[in-house]
């Protein structure tokens, strides 16, 4: 039986639209949807979140234009700097996270990130999950249901079942990717989402 979703579909649908907006450098649709937050303010800080997590899966240059129309949307919105914390207690909250997300496949995926390169496994932990992925403001589900709407419009197939996967074991219901994969798939331009949403849930419909 597919749990109830923790999370607001309002919110969800938002935070899901404005990551796709981002990732495709749709500023236009992305000032848009980010006025939303006038009405909204305690969406804010989710808002910010996830365009900083994007650039995890879209590149710098995303999440800079992202922040510029968050700017342009929401002017004068204040911002603090986070508490810097030293790169161990990065690697080792960046390593809970990363345990959380991957279960059981854990250890294989570090062990082919070190055989990819040794240096960008260390990346993935500290950096990817210990200082991005970790933070606060938005839970783990909700980072992982983010994470998905980006590979999904990205075409990321690979990394999309993996994160998929993810997200079920950091507590997001089936409802929840089911929903991200729609709302990805009607923003355009998108035409390979909806081929790749079937093929994904097809192949996790043991999952609910």
């Amino acid at each position: 039986m597919t749990p109830a979703s923790p999370h607001g579909n309002d919110l969800l649908r938002f935070l899901v639209r404005i990551a796709v907006h981002c990732a495709r450098n749709d500023t236009s649709r992305l000032r848009r949807a980010l006025g939303t937050l006038r009405r909204k303010p305690a969406w804010r800080r989710a808002a910010l979140e996830t365009i900083l997590e994007v650039h995890l899966f879209a590149g710098f240059p995303a999440t800079i234009e992202g922040l510029v129309a968050f700017d342009t949307a929401l002017p004068r919105t204040r911002t603090r700097r986070t508490r810097p914390l030293p790169p161990e207690r990065l690697r080792a909250r960046g390593a809970r996270l990363c345990r959380l997300v991957y279960g059981n496949r854990y250890r294989k995926l570090v062990r082919t990130m070190e055989t990819l390169h040794p240096d960008f496994s260390e990346w993935i932990l500290e950096y990817g999950y210990g200082r991005v992925l970790a933070r606060p403001g938005l839970s783990p589900a909700l980072r992982e249901v983010v994470a998905v709407a980006v590979l999904a419009a990205g075409g990321w197939e690979r990394q999309l079942a993996s994160h998929l996967r993810g997200a079920l074991n950091a507590g997001a219901a089936f409802s929840d990717l089911s929903r991200a994969l729609d709302e990805a798939s009607r923003l355009p331009p998108g035409p390979s989402v909806p081929r790749l949403r079937a093929r994904i849930l097809a192949r996790n419909a043991g999952n609910p």
